[in-house]
């Protein structure tokens, strides 16, 4: 049943990301990123800047760098984690404009984040607008299989943007090995359990050219989805208590990567099993 008072909605969100916040408050997280591509308040991992109160764990001291303001993109699936388990230093969402979209830009501006509403489908000059004007200082959080999958397949919007605004794209990972996982009609949505441990990892940014074709833009997708499964797999290494694999170099195979993937989904099943 659909609650159509937009007000009523807006109180849901509210109510729904307060209890979140203070729930995955109580985790512990751990970021593992390259210099300049925290989006956590306190930039943690970057020298200079104060750790964020809280049960951040500092895991990786990093060299100093500028910080990047880019596009962050993750699977629809980890919004939870993403999103609530700490405060993000400058942070906006790019939502899509579907209904849907909704209930998630209440519950972010609720928690403090900014959010540009549009997709490459629908509203997609608005945002190009909105980012390029309002949003210099700003990480844009992005779910590039969203609002209807299918699932963690990227779309061209992220990589579309990037191309048009200039931003580099960061990707990222977040693995919860404690957690339950709420099945859903085209995607699963974690929950990590009170008091678990949280391994996000960003990679290097990678920057679109400004005169992509279509074409390009395809092959670009490919590109940052196999990112993406990079370092979702090194996140998984380190949640099964394995040393940082650190970033994978130039030149591994995708079917080096889903090998990789599969062992790390078999280590993170045993870590949540022994948890």
């Amino acid at each position: 049943m659909k609650i159509r008072n937009k007000t009523l909605n807006r109180l849901l969100a509210v109510g729904a990301a307060r209890l979140l916040t203070v729930w995955l408050r109580t985790c512990r997280v751990e970021v593992f990123c390259e210099a300049g591509t925290s989006p956590f308040a306190g930039r943690l991992g970057e020298p200079g800047r104060p750790a964020a109160a809280g049960r951040f764990r500092r895991v990786k001291p990093a060299p100093d760098a500028p910080h990047v303001h880019g596009f962050y993109p993750f699977w629809h699936e980890w919004i939870v984690p993403y999103v609530f388990a700490r405060p993000h230093a400058s942070m906006a969402g790019l939502i899509s404009q579907h209904r849907d979209g909704g209930y998630l830009a209440d519950a972010m501006t609720a928690v403090g984040l900014k959010t540009v509403r549009g997709s490459t489908s629908r509203g997609g000059a608005a945002a190009v607008k909105q980012i390029m004007n309002e949003c210099d200082s700003y990480d844009l959080g992005i779910t590039p299989d969203g609002p209807r999958g299918p699932r963690r397949e990227l779309k061209a919007g992220v990589v579309f943007l990037a191309s048009r605004t200039g931003r580099p794209i960061v990707p990222s990972a977040v693995v919860c090995p404690s957690a339950w996982v709420v099945k859903g009609s085209w995607t699963d949505l974690v929950l990590p359990k009170p008091f678990s441990r949280i391994v996000y990892c960003g990679g290097p940014a990678i920057r679109i050219p400004a005169d992509a074709d279509r074409d390009e833009l395809t092959r670009w997708q490919r590109e940052i989805e196999t990112a993406i499964a990079r370092q979702e797999s090194r996140a998984g290494t380190i949640a099964a208590g394995k040393p940082d694999p650190g970033v994978p170099a130039a030149g591994v195979s995708n079917d080096d990567i889903a090998d990789a993937a599969v062992d790390t989904a078999v280590d993170t099943a045993a870590v949540r099993r022994a948890a």
